[in-house]
């Protein structure tokens, strides 16, 4: 099954880019370098910014974006670079059927470069709850505030 479904993202990819199979490169997306989340718990939802480094050839690379047992949006997932903007260019967009959790992109690049790019997207069911503890010295002069919180994954709903 799986040599089904790499046989079937190298046909999509060769469609969707308009070259032969021989000539596509596809680069998984390497580790986080960065995570930034903004949890918005009145609705459940949190904003999630990830920085990492990849290595980008001359013309056209694709770009494949997996998660797997998350509650991620897929339609909420953008693609950009931090640097290396004058000489990368994002193309297509896909989600491809078949392969669930899964986006490529399509990025040319007029060098060999490494640029940070970034990856935003939502996801839906992580809270939070925060507890604060004021220490006053002796004399009340200062005080020291330390904050401590909780995350959490709501369970799924069916």
């Amino acid at each position: 099954m799986r040599g089904v479904r790499l046989t079937m993202v190298a046909v999509l990819v060769s469609c969707f880019i308009g070259t032969a199979y021989g000539e596509i490169q596809l680069v998984s997306v390497p580790g986080r370098d960065q995570v930034e989340l903004t949890i918005y718990t009145a609705h459940e939802l949190t904003y999630a910014k990830e920085r990492r480094r990849v290595a980008l050839r001359p013309g056209s690379n694709i770009l494949q974006f997996s998660w797997s047992g998350t509650r991620i949006d897929p339609t909420s997932i953008d693609l950009s670079f931090v640097d290396g903007g004058d000489s990368i260019e994002i193309g297509a967009t896909v989600l491809p059927p078949g392969l669930e959790n899964t986006i490529l992109w399509q990025v040319e690049s007029k060098d060999a470069v490494a640029p940070i790019m970034e990856v935003t997207y939502f996801i839906y069911g992580l809270t939070w709850s925060a507890r604060y503890q004021a220490y006053v010295n002796d004399d009340e002069t200062t005080m020291r505030l330390q904050g401590y919180f909780t995350a959490a994954v709501k369970t799924m709903r069916t």
